[in-house]
C-alpha cells in the first residue's frame, strides 16, 4: 500500500454496510513488522465483532480486516442498549 486509502474491496464493503460502520481510517503506525499500516473500523452501537468481542476491528492488513467483517453481528450489550434508550 502506498498511501492511507483503503483497498477498493474494503472500501466497497464499508460503503455497502454503512448501517453498521461508525467510522474508519487507515493509519501509518507500524502495527506489525510486515505492514506499516493498520486498519481501524469502529462499529455503530448495536453491532459487535464477535471474533474480537469488541465494537471495532483493528488489523494490520486489509486481508485480516476483511476476515473480521464476516464476524459482525447484532449486539445487545448494556453499552449498545443504553445508547438507544431515551
Amino acid at each position: 500500500m502506498r498511501n492511507d486509502k483503503p483497498l477498493k474491496s474494503v472500501e466497497r464493503w464499508l460503503k455497502d454496510h454503512a448501517d453498521m460502520i461508525d467510522e474508519y481510517w487507515i493509519e501509518r503506525d507500524e502495527f506489525e513488522d510486515n505492514s506499516p499500516y493498520s486498519y481501524w473500523i469502529y462499529l455503530k452501537p448495536g453491532w459487535i465483532n464477535t471474533q474480537l468481542e469488541a465494537h471495532l476491528i483493528h488489523e494490520a492488513t486489509a486481508r485480516d480486516a476483511i476476515a473480521h467483517l464476516e464476524s459482525i453481528a447484532p449486539c445487545d450489550c448494556d453499552d449498545c442498549t443504553s445508547y438507544f434508550k431515551p
